[in-house]
C-alpha cells in the first residue's frame, strides 16, 4: 500500500504527540550539542595564483563556524610544505571577527614546482582532517625548462555507485546513483547497462553531467546485478553493483518549490542483514526522521511505520539559508538506517553581490585605474580584493561561495565546483544534485549526543588570544606578594616597558598584551631583596602542528592511525623547526639545523659534546628524570648540587641563562637539541669547572616553566606568538620625478587589499584606486568576503 500525503498527515501528528515528550528533550540535547561543539571551517583567498621564487603570498583567511563568522577559534595555523612534504614553516595569526590575514615568503632559491598551504584551527583537528582548508600553488621555475613529452598513461576507469540513503535493499524500488572517473579523479564518460544473473538488461546507464549519472533499480534477493558499460576510450568492461540487504530502510529526497518531498520504503523480513547501518534486531516500525544544515536541527519528528512500507512526508525549506541540508534516517535507538545529503539554493547567494564597476581605467604603462563597489545592503560585508595581470591564467573553478558551500562540505574531489553557482537555472540545480548523490559525511554519532555520552575531543580550541598571563609566589613567604610587577619586551617590533598588576592571589595578565614573533621579557624586581618564582601560561601553543602534509599514497591511513590513537607521537620535534630562508648556505648540515635557534656566540662557540633528539624515538622511558636523561645521553655525571664526582654546569634554555634547577625542569619530549661546553665565553668564568649546558626546545620554551629571580638581578625568557602581519606595497608613480618610474614595473599582483569594509551606514560607496604594471595589457579583478551573517560573497570582472 502507498500512502498519499493527506493520509499521512494525520499519521504523524498522531505519531508526534505520541512522541512528543522525547522528540523535543532530543531536539533539545542535540542543539545544545552542536551550540557547545561548532563545525568550523576556513577559506583563503591569496592574491594570485601564479608565484616564483622571492615573491611573497598574500591571504586573507575567512573562519566560520556552523555558517557564521567564527567567534569560538581565537588562532589560525597556517603550514606552508614543499614539493616532499617538508614543513617550509608554521605560521599562526589571531582571528577577530572570523577573519584573518597574513603572508609567506617564498625563499629565494625555491626550486620546487608547487608550494602546499595547510590551514585550519586547533579546533578543526577534532574532525576529520579532510576538511581542513588546503590548497596547491604553482612556483615558476627558475630558468626555462625544457619538457620532454612521456608517454601517453593508459586511461582507467573508475565506477562506483551510491545507492540513495546509503543501502540497496532486495524488494523494494531503490535510485542508484553512479560517478566515473580515472585515476586522476577527473569525470569520464560512461554509457552500458546492468545485468541480472541471467544477464538480461534491466536498466541502462549513461552519464548526464561529468561522469555522473543515476538509474532505478528494483534488486531481488539472493540476485547479483553487474553493470556492463564502456568509455569513448576503452572497450567494455564490467563491475559488480553493492549487495542488496534482505531488510531495510531506503530513502528518496524529492525537490520541490518550499519543501524536500521525502520518500521512505521500508523491507522488513526479519532476517536482517547485520551492516554498519543495520545492527541486528533493528525494528524499521519505530523511526526517527531528523534534518541538520549549520549545526542547527531544522526538522525532528517521530514516524510510525507499523503495518505500512511506503511513507511521504514533506520538509519545509523556504526560510533556510543556502548550503547542505543532511537527512537522516534513525531507529528508536538512534542508529542511523539512512542518510541523504541535498541542497537548498536559496535567493541569498543571488541578491547580495555588491556592484562592481570601473570607473577609470588605465592600460597604459604605470597608468592609474580607479574602481568602484556600490553597496546596497542591510548587513555589513567584509571584503578582500586581488588585482592581477590579465596574462596570469587564475583558476576560477573554484571561490569562496564553492568553497563554502560546497566542497569545503564533502569528501573526495569535485570537478570545477563554481559552475554549479553560476546561475540557478533548473540544469544547474539537476547536476547539483548529482553531486549530492555520489557524496556524503556523517558529522554526528546522534546516539551518543541523545543518550548524553561524553564525546572526546583531543584538541580543546583556542578560546583566547596569545597574552602574557602567569603568576607570581614569594619562595620564603608566599603571602608577601609585590601589587605591581613590570616587565620590559623586545621584539622585531618594539621595545617598551609593560606592568602588570598582581592580584591577592598572586595572578596576573593582560588580554590586550599580545605576543608577536619571538619576544624576550626580562623581568624586574620592584620589590627588594626577595625570590620569586613565576609561573607563566600561554592559552595555546603557536608552535602547534598536528598533521604534516604528505604526498603519499598512505597519507589517509597513517592519519586515520593517529587519530585512532596508535601513533600519539608521530610528530617529531623538526616539523616545529621555523625555515624562513635559505639564502644563508651551511657547510655542516647539522648548523642549518641550529641556526634557527641560536645566537651566534652559541653557534661559534666549541661544544664538546652534542645530542640532538628529533631523530631518535620518543624518550618517554625517562619521564622526569632529566638528569637520567643527560647523563645517558651526554655520558657525563651531572648533577643539580655540585658534590664529587659530579658536575654542576652553568645552564641555559633557548640561549638565556636559568638556575640549574628550573633549567632540569625542561620537559625532555620538548628538547630539539642540547650542548655541553667545557668551556664557554657566554657563561659567567667561562663556566668553571662545571662548564657550561645549552638547552634548545622545539617551542621556544615549554608552556609552563617556574622562574626564579633573587634580589635585583633580572630574568629573561623568550616566548614565541603570533606571525607579523605586513602591509602589502603598492607604488605610487603620481609624480614624474619619482624614482620609481625608472624602474620597470613587472608586477604579477597589481593591487591587493585584504581588508575592505561595506557597512550599511557610511560605506556605501568605495573607490580604490592603483597602478597598472610596465607589461599587463589587461587585468582581472576577484572579490572576496562574507556578510556578517555568513552569506559568502564573490565578484570576478575582466578589463581589457
Amino acid at each position: 500500500m502507498y500512502l498519499k500525503t493527506t493520509t499521512i498527515g494525520i499519521i504523524v501528528i498522531i505519531t508526534f504527540f505520541s512522541y512528543n515528550a522525547k522528540a523535543q528533550r532530543a531536539d533539545k540535547i542535540l542543539n545544545a550539542y552542536i551550540n557547545s561543539n561548532p563545525s568550523e571551517e576556513a577559506y583563503l583567498q591569496l592574491d594570485n595564483n601564479l608565484y616564483s621564487s622571492n615573491d611573497t603570498i598574500w591571504f586573507k583567511a575567512y573562519v566560520l563556524a556552523n555558517a557564521n563568522p567564527s567567534s569560538y577559534s581565537y588562532n589560525l595555523y597556517t603550514d606552508w610544505f614543499d614539493d616532499n612534504g617538508k614543513l617550509i614553516e608554521h605560521q599562526v595569526y589571531p582571528i577577530v571577527q572570523g577573519r584573518s590575514d597574513g603572508q609567506f615568503a617564498i625563499p629565494s632559491v625555491y626550486s620546487q614546482q608547487k608550494i602546499h598551504l595547510l590551514a585550519y584551527t586547533k579546533w578543526m583537528l577534532n574532525s576529520d582532517t579532510d576538511f581542513l582548508f588546503r590548497k596547491d600553488i604553482e612556483i615558476l621555475p627558475h630558468t626555462a625548462q625544457t619538457i620532454t613529452p612521456s608517454k601517453k598513461e593508459t586511461q582507467k576507469t573508475i565506477l562506483q555507485f551510491f545507492p540513495e540513503g546509503g543501502n540497496l535493499v532486495a524488494g523494494i524500488l531503490n535510485k542508484i546513483a553512479f560517478k566515473a572517473t580515472d585515476q586522476y579523479g577527473k569525470p569520464v564518460d560512461v554509457i552500458g547497462v546492468i545485468l541480472d544473473n541471467h544477464h538480461d538488461s534491466i536498466a541502462d546507464i549513461f552519464t548526464q553531467h561529468d561522469g555522473m549519472g543515476y538509474f532505478y533499480l528494483h534488486p531481488e534477493k539472493n540476485t547479483n546485478y553487474i553493470a556492463q558499460y564502456h568509455t569513448s576510450s576503452q572497450d567494455s568492461a564490467t563491475i559488480n553493483l553493492p549487495s542488496a540487504q534482505s531488510s531495510g530502510i531506503a530513502m528518496q529526497v524529492i525537490s520541490q518549490k518550499d519543501n524536500k518531498k521525502i520518500v521512505i520504503r521500508k523491507q522488513d523480513n526479519n532476517a536482517s542483514t547485520t551492516t554498519e547501518n543495520n545492527p541486528p534486531d533493528t525494528d524499521y516500525n519505530q523511526l526517527h526522521l531528523l534534518a541538520e544544515k549549520d549545526g542547527i536541527i531544522n526538522y525532528l519528528s517521530n514516524i510510525n511505520l507499523s503495518g505500512i512500507d511506503n511513507f511521504e512526508t514533506n520538509i519545509p525549506i523556504q526560510k533556510l539559508s543556502s548550503g547542505i541540508l543532511t537527512i537522516t534516517i534513525l531507529d528508536q535507538e538512534w542508529h542511523p538506517l539512512a542518510e541523504r545529503i541535498c541542497f537548498i539554493k536559496a535567493k541569498d547567494i543571488n541578491f547580495t553581490q555588491p556592484n562592481l564597476s570601473v570607473i577609470t581605467p588605465n592600460l597604459q604603462k604605470k597608468g592609474l585605474n580607479t574602481i568602484q563597489l556600490q553597496y546596497d545592503d542591510s548587513l555589513p560585508e567584509n571584503l578582500s580584493i586581488a588585482i592581477t595581470d590579465g596574462s596570469i591564467p587564475i583558476d576560477t573553478t573554484s571561490n569562496i561561495i564553492s568553497y563554502l558551500l560546497l566542497t569545503g562540505q564533502l569528501k573526495g574531489k569535485i570537478n570545477n565546483p563554481a559552475y554549479y553557482f553560476e546561475d540557478t537555472s533548473k540544469q544547474k540545480l539537476q547536476d547539483l544534485d548529482l553531486v549530492m548523490l555520489t557524496n556524503g559525511w556523517r558529522k554526528y554519532n546522534w546516539k551518543a549526543i541523545v543518550q548524553g555520552e561524553k564525546i572526546s575531543n583531543p584538541y580543546r580550541r583556542d578560546s583566547a588570544y596569545f597574552f602574557l598571563q602567569g603568576s607570581i609566589t614569594d619562595v620564603k613567604n608566599k603571602k608577601k606578594l609585590p601589587k605591581e610587577i613590570s616587565f620590559i619586551t623586545n621584539n622585531k617590533l618594539s621595545f617598551s616597558n609593560n606592568n602588570f598588576i598582581v592580584d591577592k592571589e598572586g595572578h596576573f595578565g593582560d588580554s590586550s598584551f599580545l605576543i608577536y614573533t619571538t619576544t624576550k621579557l626580562t623581568f624586574h624586581p620592584t620589590v627588594g631583596q626577595r625570590t620569586y618564582a613565576f609561573n607563566f601560561n600561554k592559552f595555546s601553543d603557536p608552535s602547534f602542528t598536528k598533521y604534516p602534509y604528505s604526498l603519499s599514497t598512505s597519507t589517509s591511513e597513517i592519519l586515520q592511525k593517529i587519530q585512532l590513537g596508535k601513533l600519539d607521537h608521530f610528530k617529531t620535534t623538526l616539523q616545529d623547526v621555523t625555515v624562513t630562508s635559505y639564502k644563508t648556505t651551511y657547510a655542516n648540515p647539522i648548523d642549518s639545523l641550529e641556526a634557527p635557534y641560536q645566537s651566534p656566540e652559541f653557534i661559534n662557540a666549541p661544544a664538546l659534546k652534542n645530542v640532538y633528539v628529533m631523530n631518535q624515538p620518543i624518550l618517554a622511558a625517562y619521564g622526569a628524570d632529566f638528569i637520567g636523561f643527560l647523563r645517558a645521553k651526554l655520558h657525563m655525571d651531572i648533577d643539580v648540587k655540585p658534590h664529587s664526582p659530579y658536575i654542576t654546569p652553568i645552564c641555559f634554555v633557548n640561549g638565556q641563562e636559568m638556575p640549574i634547577e628550573a633549567a632540569f625542569q625542561t620537559p625532555i619530549i620538548d628538547i630539539v637539541f642540547l650542548k655541553y661546553y667545557k668551556y664557554f665565553v657566554g657563561a659567567p668564568g667561562g663556566g668553571g669547572n662545571g662548564g657550561a649546558l645549552a638547552i634548545w626546545t622545539k617551542q621556544g620554551f615549554p608552556s609552563e616553566y617556574d622562574f626564579r629571580t633573587k634580589n635585583d638581578n633580572p630574568t629573561s625568557f623568550t616566548m614565541t606568538g603570533y606571525t607579523i602581519s605586513k602591509d602589502f606595497y603598492s607604488p605610487n608613480y603620481s609624480s614624474s620625478q619619482n624614482d620609481n618610474n625608472a624602474i620597470i614595473d613587472q608586477r604579477k599582483t597589481l593591487y591587493w587589499n585584504p581588508e575592505i569594509n561595506l557597512d550599511n551606514k557610511e560605506h556605501k560607496n568605495i573607490q580604490l584606486s592603483f597602478y597598472n604594471s610596465d607589461i599587463a595589457k589587461s587585468y582581472k579583478i576577484i572579490i572576496e568576503g562574507f556578510r556578517i551573517d555568513g552569506t559568502p560573497i564573490y565578484i570576478e570582472k575582466n578589463v581589457e
